[in-house]
C-alpha cells in the first residue's frame, strides 16, 4: 500500500463542558489494510463522559476557532472508533472539520455466556450507536456554533446505525432544525431481516464471523425476527424510509461494491431506490474492479471481502492458485485507499468542500476507468 503521511495532530478526548481536555500526540497515520488491529496502535484511549453512561469514542479537531462542518462517523461490526483515526484526522487537518467517532454502548459482549471481551468488539448495538452519536454531535455544536453542515457518515454495521440515528429525527440543541444535513451510507447493512437471515444461512455453514453476528443481531432484539418483528422493523432503514424522509436530512449518498462477500449490494439498490421514490435526493455509486484489478499482487489491490469467492476460490485452490477476485468487494473502514472505501470519502470530501449535493445520479466508478457517470 501507498504510504500516506499524515501531520501530527493531537486527537482529544471526549470531555464535558468546562471540564480539562487531555490531548494525546497520534502517530502519523499510516494504516496497514491486510491488519485492521494495526489500527488500535494509532488510536489513544480516550476519556469517558461520566454523565452520559461512560461513553467513549475519538475526536479530532481543525486548526479553525470557527469550524462549519461537523462529521459523524459510524464504525461497522466487529471494529470500534479505534478504527477512524487516520479519517477523523484527514477530516480536520485538510477539510477543515470537527470529526468524531464513537464506540457504542454494550460492545464488547462475547456471546452466549454473556462474559464481556472488549479486545473483540462484539455486538450489533445500532440503537445505542445511533443514540450515542446524536449525544455527541449535539455536544459538539453547543461547542462550536458556527457548525452550520452535520454529515453522517457509516460503514457496514455502522450504515445501519448512521441511518436509524437520521430516522431518529433528532434535533439541533434548542431548535427544530433537523441534526444532521446529509448522510453518506458505505456499503451499509440497511435491511436488518435480510442481514440476519444472511447470518443465519452463512453461519450454518460453519463460519464463525457470521455465527457472532447472527448472536448479537439476536441480542440487540432479544431473539429472532419472529420471536420480535417489531425490533426489527424499526432497525431496518430501508423500512424506516418514511422516518428519514420526514427527517429533514436533503440528500443521500450511496456506496456499494458489486462483489460484496458481506452485505450484499441489493440492499443498497433497494435503499436508493427507497430514498428517491421518498423524494430524498440520492446519489448511487457502485464499485466494479478494484484497485490495481490487473496486478492482484499488488500492495494497493484491495479488493476486501468478496462473493466470488464462493464460487471461484475452490476451482482455483484445486489447481494450487488464490482466486484474484478482480472485482470490489466489502472494505475495511479503516483503509484510505480501498476503492469502495476511498469513493465513500471522496463524496463526503466533494460535498463538505464544494458543495457536491445528491442529485440522484447513478455512476459506475471503476479501478482503471475511474467514475463514470450513468444518468
Amino acid at each position: 500500500m501507498k504510504k500516506r503521511l499524515l501531520w501530527l495532530v493531537p486527537l482529544i478526548a471526549l470531555a464535558l463542558p468546562g471540564s480539562p481536555l487531555v490531548a494525546r500526540a497520534v502517530a502519523p497515520c499510516q494504516p496497514d489494510h491486510s491488519n485492521p488491529a494495526s489500527a488500535t496502535n494509532l488510536a489513544p484511549t480516550t476519556q469517558s463522559i461520566p454523565a452520559f453512561h461512560d461513553l467513549k469514542g475519538h475526536y479530532a479537531l481543525p486548526k479553525t476557532k470557527k469550524p462549519k462542518t461537523l462529521v459523524v462517523m459510524f464504525h461497522g461490526y466487529g471494529n470500534s472508533s479505534d478504527s477512524w483515526v487516520c479519517h477523523l484526522l484527514d477530516a480536520a487537518q485538510n477539510h477543515d472539520a470537527v470529526a468524531v467517532a464513537m464506540d457504542y454502548r454494550g460492545t464488547g459482549w462475547a456471546g452466549p455466556d454473556g462474559k464481556a471481551k472488549p479486545s473483540e468488539n462484539r455486538g450489533w448495538f445500532v440503537k445505542e450507536g445511533a443514540e450515542d452519536s446524536i449525544f455527541a454531535a449535539q455536544y459538539f455544536l453547543k461547542r462550536f456554533p458556527s457548525i452550520h453542515n452535520v454529515e453522517a457518515f457509516g460503514i457496514s454495521m455502522g450504515g445501519n446505525a448512521s441511518g436509524v440515528a437520521i430516522a431518529m429525527g433528532a434535533k439541533r440543541p434548542g431548535s427544530n432544525t433537523p441534526l444532521f444535513d446529509y448522510w453518506v451510507n458505505v456499503e451499509g447493512a440497511t435491511s436488518m431481516f435480510e442481514t440476519y437471515l444472511e447470518a443465519t444461512a452463512v453461519g450454518a455453514s460453519g463460519n464463525a464471523f457470521a455465527t457472532n453476528a447472527k448472536q448479537d443481531i439476536e441480542r440487540e432484539c432479544g431473539g429472532t425476527p419472529t420471536d420480535n418483528p417489531t425490533c426489527y422493523q424499526s432497525l431496518s432503514v430501508l423500512l424506516q424510509t418514511p422516518a428519514i424522509a420526514a427527517s429533514g436530512v436533503k440528500g443521500v449518498i450511496d456506496v456499494q461494491g458489486v462483489d460484496d462477500g458481506l452485505v450484499p449490494h441489493d440492499q443498497s439498490e433497494e435503499m436508493t431506490a427507497a430514498l428517491r421514490a421518498a423524494q430524498v435526493p440520492t446519489d448511487y455509486y457502485i464499485a466494479l474492479r478494484r484497485n490495481d484489478w490487473q496486478n492482484p499482487k499488488s500492495a494497493d489491490a484491495e479488493g476486501g471481502t468478496v462473493l466470488s469467492t464462493n464460487v471461484f476460490g475452490p476451482v482455483f485452490s484445486a489447481g494450487g492458485q488464490t482466486y484474484p477476485a478482480p472485482l470490489a468487494g466489502h472494505g475495511w473502514e479503516g483503509s484510505n485507499t480501498q476503492i469502495v472505501i476511498a469513493t465513500g470519502f471522496a463524496k463526503l470530501w466533494s460535498l463538505v468542500d464544494h458543495g457536491q449535493v445528491p442529485a440522484n445520479h447513478q455512476y459506475f466508478v471503476d479501478g482503471d476507468l475511474g467514475t463514470i457517470k450513468v444518468f
